[in-house]
C-alpha cells in the first residue's frame, strides 16, 4: 500500500510515504522512489533521495548522483548522505565540490560521506581541488584530509601549510593538529615555528589547546 501511495497527487502525503519507506528500507520501493526523484515539491525530492540511500540499492546511483546538484540545499544534503550510504565513488568529485556549498548541512554531510569512501580516490580528487578557483573548496577539503588518517592525506596537508594563502595554511594546520592531537608525529612545533602570520598562529594554538582537551 505504501508503494502505491507514491502515486498520490498530494505532495505532503507522498513526502511522508517516502520517509516511511526509507525507515523500512524496502528495495521493492526503489523503482517508485526513482520515479518521483524529480518531484516538483522539494520536500518529496529530499525524502525520496534519503530513502533511496537507506535502501542501498545500486539502481538509485544515477538519481542520487544527480541530486547532488539540486537547486535546494536540503536535497543536496540528503543526496550527500545517500552517496555515502551507497558508496558512490563516482560521486566523489561532486561531494568535494559540495564542501563549498552555501548550505551548512550539505557541506557537513559531504564531508562525512567523503571520509567513508575510498581514501585513495578521495585524496586524488582533493589534490586537484586545491587548485580550484573557488578557494573554499580546498580550504574545507583540508578537514576531510585530516579525518582520513592516511600518509598521503597528511603529506598533502603538510604541503598546504606552506601555501601563500594564510587561510589555506590555517585550515591545513588545524586539520593536522586535530588528526594527531597528541602530536605523535611531531608536526605541531614544525607548523607553529614556520608560521609568521599572527592570526594563523593564534588559530593553530587554539587548535592545539582544543585537541588536548578532546584527547583527555
Amino acid at each position: 500500500e505504501l508503494i502505491k501511495a507514491l502515486k498520490r497527487t498530494n505532495g505532503l502525503i507522498v513526502e511522508r510515504v517516502c520517509s516511511s519507506l526509507g525507515e523500512i528500507a524496502d528495495s521493492m520501493a526503489v523503482p517508485g522512489l526513482i520515479g518521483i526523484a524529480n518531484h516538483g515539491r522539494w520536500q518529496v525530492r529530499e525524502q525520496a533521495t534519503g530513502a533511496l540511500g537507506k535502501c542501498r540499492d545500486t539502481r538509485a546511483n544515477e538519481v542520487v548522483n544527480a541530486a547532488l546538484t539540486d537547486t535546494i540545499g536540503q536535497v543536496r544534503k540528503s543526496a550527500a548522505v545517500a552517496a555515502g550510504e551507497l558508496k558512490l565513488h563516482q560521486s566523489i568529485p561532486a561531494l568535494v565540490h559540495l564542501l563549498a556549498d552555501d548550505f551548512y548541512g550539505a557541506r557537513m554531510c559531504a564531508l562525512e560521506s567523503l571520509v567513508s569512501l575510498d581514501s585513495m580516490i578521495v585524496v586524488a580528487v582533493i589534490t586537484d581541488s586545491m587548485f580550484s578557483p573557488n578557494a573554499r573548496i580546498g580550504d574545507r577539503a583540508c578537514a576531510a584530509l585530516g579525518k582520513l588518517h592516511t600518509a598521503r592525506a597528511r603529506d598533502l596537508l603538510m604541503m598546504q601549510t606552506k601555501s601563500s594563502d594564510p587561510n589555506r595554511r590555517a585550515h591545513a594546520g588545524v586539520a593536522l593538529i586535530y588528526a594527531d592531537p597528541l602530536d605523535s608525529c611531531g608536526f605541531q612545533d614544525q607548523i607553529l615555528s614556520a608560521e609568521n602570520d599572527p592570526r594563523v598562529k593564534l588559530k593553530l594554538r587554539s587548535a592545539v589547546a582544543a585537541g588536548k582537551k578532546i584527547s583527555k
